[in-house]
């Protein structure tokens, strides 16, 4: 089973869009902890729109940075597998599906971070195409937009640290991911779109 953790700060259509592509996947994640940074727009109605999902709602009263929202994510995921996302991506229906192939197959245990492969163009489509083994390469660099990461590796080498409050905590992840004798791996044949405007 896997949690997901999406932190937001406003942007209710981004929000809801990414809901909607994970509504429709075909293999959904068993939580998501929708951490709320203190909008003032109503991400809660959110909550109520896809109650086909299993979504706990996290409200904070301000912004504390996405790192740390992050933490707060990550304290209260419940399962040993824990996918986080930025709402600024767009989904396809095998996402999640991809990800589960990848970190629960007994041949993979040497993984610590996955990633999908990132199309940065926001003109592109994912075309659902029939599903097919995930063709895995080894990355040395972080993608923090949509990265999925054992909980081993957060037991081990710690949460993300307070200083780092909004920039590095992916390549935290990934560095001490690397430094346990993991490794880290892009899925090739399954793409996310990060909507260009929110690139950072």
């Amino acid at each position: 089973m896997i949690s997901t953790i999406l932190p937001v700060l406003d942007e209710y259509k981004l929000t809801n869009d990414l809901l909607e592509c994970i509504s429709k996947n075909e293999y959904k994640p068993a939580e998501i902890i929708l951490i709320d940074n203190g909008s003032i727009e109503p991400i809660f109605e959110l909550v109520k729109i896809y109650s086909n999902l299993n979504i706990q709602y996290v409200r904070l009263d301000e912004n504390i940075g996405v790192n740390p929202a992050w933490n707060v994510g990550i304290e209260k995921a419940k399962y040993d597998v824990i996918s986080i996302l930025n709402n600024y991506i767009i989904i396809g229906k095998y996402f999640f599906r991809s990800i589960k192939d990848t970190m629960f197959n007994r041949k993979n245990q040497n993984i610590g971070i996955c990633v999908p492969n990132t199309i940065k163009e926001i003109d592109m489509v994912i075309r659902d195409t029939p599903y097919e083994k995930p063709i895995l390469q080894e990355i040395d660099n972080r993608e923090g937009w949509a990265f999925t990461i054992r909980r081993k590796i957060i037991e081990l080498g710690g949460y993300i640290p307070t200083e780092l409050k909004i920039f590095s905590g992916d390549t935290f992840f990934f560095d001490t991911s690397k430094k346990l004798g993991f490794k880290n791996y892009k899925i090739m044949n399954y793409n996310v779109i990060a909507i260009s405007d929110y690139m950072h």
